[in-house]
């Protein structure tokens, strides 16, 4: 993210800003919720009696119409089944009659306890993760893919870039005037083929009204 001193702006909101992060251990597993906060604090609580589909529904959030928006619900079938895996949602924000509502937490982590290893949860492996949103929120932006949600992002960008890659080859092997090919790039989600970590490329910029440069590529670092 240092990279991109600029336009701190383009990364998923759950990596910025300070953060209260509340972990809590339960009978069958772990659930870590993290809301704004005017500096970074951490709590662990431990509720040995509860289960995490119990600590989710908590975190309901219901709309005018009746509707309720639970992150984990019971298994119906089975309501006091335990929790099995491991998941991660951001806080989603829904439109309704104009308004947006929105949880009070900005993220959420739960896993069953069998999955509570070191390869899974560890230092390196959040960073690892962390690097890899800011990658792809950055990406995003130059492509024009910010207003994608940051959980629908990933598969969106690199589904983006898999289809200019396969165009840009169908392109060039046609041998084509160099014009054709820059007019392929000129294209907003096209640009990334040129510079993938560049903050903004620009397409045909005069240069005294005497030459024209084909495309000026602002880099991050600028």
């Amino acid at each position: 993210m240092s990279r991109y001193p600029a336009a701190s702006e383009i990364f998923p909101y759950y990596l910025t800003g300070f953060r209260c992060t509340v972990a809590t251990l339960t009978k069958d597993g772990l659930m870590t919720v993290h809301y704004p906060a005017e500096r970074d604090s951490f709590e662990f609580r431990v509720s040995p009696e509860q289960r995490v589909t119990d600590l989710t529904e908590e975190l309901t959030v219901e709309y005018p119409n009746g509707y309720k928006y639970v992150p984990f619900p019971r298994d119906p079938g089975d309501p006091e089944k335990d929790f099995d895996g491991a998941f991660e949602t951001t806080g989603i924000e829904l439109a309704y009659n104009g308004q947006i509502i929105k949880p009070d937490y900005v993220r959420l982590d739960v896993a069953a306890t069998h999955t509570l290893d070191g390869k899974l949860h560890s230092e390196e492996k959040a960073r690892e993760d962390a690097e890899k949103d800011a990658v792809l929120a950055a990406d995003a932006y130059l492509m024009g893919l910010e207003k994608v949600p940051p959980d629908q992002q990933e598969d969106r960008v690199i589904a983006e870039i898999e289809t200019a890659i396969d165009e840009f080859e169908r392109v060039v092997v046609r041998d084509l005037h160099e014009s054709v090919i820059q007019e392929y790039l000129t294209i907003k989600r096209n640009r990334i083929l040129l510079d993938p970590s560049a903050l903004s490329i620009t397409p045909r910029v005069w240069l005294r009204k005497e030459h024209e440069i084909d495309f000026v590529v602002q880099e991050a670092e600028g």
